[in-house]
């Protein structure tokens, strides 16, 4: 899964970010550039209006998900710095909008990339696993409450998703994030489960953990309200430090 990048200036490509492949608006073919903006703009219409000022929404990482999920083979690309970057940069947009042309398309389900309450529950306590908490803080300790029961699944890692970006909603540079991660016992030796609410901001550390080049990452789609809801699940109240 490439990436377009934002236009701004990061570490080699080839030293730091060592799995997805990561690219800036400015290295862009004018042809790229005029291809991408009306495709683009046409697939997050309908997230364009709940841009918020950190500009890399979670929504579009959600929305090339399953592509990846689906096993669709060539070049799905994800805007670094969303919305924000493209008008910053100083390229056309526009409100006509059209449906994509109808086409075929084969692929294969790759199931090794989501995750089933089932296997999250096994991964907990799993030296060579970490479940990946993406969600706020209040949300993770439990004050904030959107399922039957609040709290967290035991022993889970929390970094909240929006750590991933800088303050201009672009992906800080891999050595950063890197360091972040590592930090945290989420190493790229480790399985990493990830989670959210509903599959939004996990499918956002999903891609930076990727794009970091960690080889075994999933997403458990039905997140914490599948979790939350059933009361036959272990359930984790985080001490405040």
């Amino acid at each position: 899964m490439p990436f377009v990048g934002a236009p701004r200036l990061v570490p080699e490509l080839e030293d730091g970010y060592g799995g997805l492949r990561h690219r800036h608006l400015e290295n862009l073919q004018e042809t790229d550039r005029l291809r991408l903006a009306p495709h683009a703009l046409r697939q997050v219409a309908d997230q364009v209006r709940r841009q918020d000022e950190i500009g890399n929404l979670e929504e579009f990482a959600e929305g090339n998900r399953p592509i990846e999920i689906q096993g669709v083979e060539g070049i799905v690309q994800l805007l670094d710095g969303g919305y924000n970057a493209w008008i910053a940069a100083g390229f056309d947009t526009t409100q006509d909008a059209s449906p994509p042309p109808k086409s075929e398309w084969t692929g294969t389900r790759q199931e090794h990339t989501i995750a089933t309450w089932r296997e999250v529950r096994a991964a907990i306590g799993r030296p060579d696993a970490v479940i990946l908490d993406t969600r706020s803080d209040a949300e993770y300790r439990g004050t904030a409450v959107r399922a039957r029961r609040g709290g967290a699944i035991p022993g889970a890692v929390h970094i909240e998703w929006t750590r991933n970006l800088t303050s201009a909603g672009e992906f800080k540079p891999a050595d950063e994030l890197r360091k972040m991660y590592v930090e945290a016992g989420v190493t790229p030796e480790r399985e990493v489960l990830t989670y959210c609410q509903g599959g939004y901001r996990a499918a956002h550390s999903y891609i930076a953990l990727r794009l970091l080049g960690y080889p075994r990452v999933r997403t458990y789609v039905g997140s914490w309200k599948e979790w939350g809801d059933r009361e036959e699940l272990p359930v984790e109240i985080p001490k405040t430090n």
